[in-house]
């Protein structure tokens, strides 16, 4: 249990998204796609400000019993958010990749972002 709490509570976490921005920005950069990679860089953080601000508009409590450690509103859902969110520019960014590797790409995406929605109900948060 501490493990799958781990993968998908910590690692999808706001901290975890802010490593995966920085690791994918700095791929980007490393292959000499620089504007892609502050332009990465600041979509995401509009994309941060937005799932806040939409928190606060919306202030949804969470549900009772939660499993894990929960500190701001329910919905919506700031770890499905942002995991669909890098998921769907990791696919996008991937689009130059050979089929087979690009397909794999899309593949385990859709599956990580599905499974961290999902868990996000497990776990009652």
């Amino acid at each position: 249990m501490e493990l799958f709490i781990f993968v998908f509570n910590t690692v999808a976490s706001t901290t975890g998204f802010i490593v995966a921005t920085f690791a994918i920005a700095f791929f980007l950069y490393s292959k000499d796609k620089k504007a892609r990679a502050l332009f990465f860089l600041a979509y995401s953080a509009v994309f941060m400000g937005a799932v806040s601000l939409l928190k606060l508009y919306f202030a949804a409590p969470r549900p009772e019993g939660t499993l894990v450690d929960t500190s701001s509103y329910g919905f919506p859902s700031g770890h499905a958010a942002c995991v669909m969110y890098l998921a769907l520019c990791i696919c996008i960014h991937s689009s130059e990749l050979p089929r087979a590797k690009r397909y794999a790409i899309y593949v385990a995406s859709a599956l990580f972002a599905v499974v961290v929605g999902v868990s996000r109900i497990y776990l009652y948060a």
